[in-house]
């Protein structure tokens, strides 16, 4: 287990403990990473929120803009939009991967992803240590900026996170590694697990889902067929198909290991590498490289090295698979959850709120007494609390239906 980054000095950690195992319990904190100014350019930037280039479109503008091939991407973008997840690699690494179907449709938590974000040669899943990757999903503006100057308006951060994975394969032959979630995403979130395509089929245009830079979800579309190529980066070569050029949008570092998407919503690869850049706020003309999932599919001819293994575990030799929804694959209803993000946390007087949308709170001390009403008028708020005695309180949120219930100290 891991956790999202954590903004101060301070971290309170509850336990509970049931009374069969009175006195039984153990913790151990194995490793804490301290950032003073976090991932950003400017000194306590801590978010990615706005870093990367102008030419960027994020996940929410209209993934059809200027395409003139006919093809309808925007269900396909509102599927993937629920897959897509930002990871932040031991506290100073960043990729983008995404969550992918098996034949089984048990919903077990595969996550894909490039080779090269675990910075390991081949047939390094028996040892290679993901405990404290940390993955964050649904990250994207509701309004969104779509290629321009002007910054996108949106949460500073994923609120859906897990932490931890094991690695299941990984291989240079086309720069792609499977992971499998430590835990299983919260029925609530209704994540979106997507289908994939391991035939060599060309496809006719692409959707790519990413995080620039560690940015805010954006997308990146090219309304032609991909050319198969062999890339060389660095000392290995990879089997790719090329993104000669994008239509709309474009990647960045960050978007490494993002899918590539086919007209029929299935992942055809990941991404490896290129030149592909922002020159204001159109893309600078250049390639992208993508692995292919029909080169991995049969990999090194182990389960450590081929993705057959585990998407296909018993050899039913699908050449395609659709993706579904978390709830689709469980047969469960979805019960709506309240994201909320409070720092610093124990605090001297001021508490940062973030949350999707406004809502009222209430503030209890310990005994349940209400101490504090009012409503946050915004996605970022600030809350003062320096009226209130040094001790614990509860902030119960509520946005229609929705509530969360979280503990604040002051100090």
């Amino acid at each position: 287990m891991g956790s999202w980054i954590i903004y101060g000095d301070n971290v309170w950690i509850d336990y509970y403990e049931p009374a069969a195992v009175r006195n039984q319990g153990r913790i151990s904190i194995e490793q804490v990473v301290h950032g003073y100014r976090g991932f950003g350019k400017v000194e306590n930037d801590f978010l990615k929120l706005n870093e990367s280039g102008a030419c960027n479109v994020d996940i929410m503008c209209n993934p059809n803009q200027g395409s003139t091939n006919g093809q309808d991407w925007v269900t396909i973008r509102d599927s993937y939009r629920q897959a897509v997840a930002r990871v932040i690699i031991n506290g100073n690494g960043l990729c983008t991967g995404t969550m992918i179907n098996n034949v089984r449709e048990d919903a077990t938590p595969y996550f894909y992803t490039a080779n090269h974000c675990l910075g390991a040669s081949d047939g390094a899943s028996g040892s290679f240590n993901a405990a404290n990757w940390v993955f964050g999903f649904e990250w994207f503006a509701t309004t969104p900026d779509c290629a321009t100057f002007a910054n996108t308006t949106g949460p500073f951060n994923p609120t859906q996170v897990l932490s931890g994975a094991v690695l299941r394969m990984n291989h240079s032959f086309s720069d792609t590694a499977l992971f499998q979630l430590n835990q299983s995403p919260p029925l609530a979130w209704n994540l979106y697990y997507g289908g994939w395509d391991r035939t060599t089929t060309v496809s006719t245009a692409q959707l790519g889902v990413h995080h620039p830079s560690g940015d805010i979800m954006k997308l990146c579309r090219n309304d032609q067929a991909p050319v198969a190529q062999n890339v060389t980066i660095g000392v290995v070569t990879a089997q790719t198909c090329a993104v000669a050029d994008w239509d709309y949008g474009v990647t960045e570092g960050g978007s490494l290991g993002s899918c590539l998407i086919n007209t029929n919503g299935h992942i055809i690869g990941e991404l490896y590498g290129g030149a592909a850049a922002c020159s204001g706020t159109v893309d600078n003309g250049q390639p992208d490289f993508y692995g292919r999932m029909s080169t991995d599919w049969n990999g090194g001819g182990t389960a450590a090295t081929r993705l057959s293994s585990w998407l296909d575990p018993d050899s039913t030799a699908a050449n395609t698979l659709t993706g579904a929804f978390y709830n689709i694959l469980n047969n469960k209803d979805i019960v709506a959850a309240l994201s909320i993000k409070i720092y610093p946390n124990p605090s001297t007087g001021f508490v940062h709120v973030i949350l999707e949308s406004p809502a009222s709170f209430r503030i209890y001390d310990l005994s349940g007494k209400l101490i504090h009403k009012g409503s946050f008028d915004q996605v970022e708020n600030q809350l003062n609390i320096k009226k209130l005695s040094n001790g614990i309180y509860f902030l119960k949120v509520e946005d229609g239906n929705r509530t969360v219930t979280e503990r604040i100290s002051k100090i």
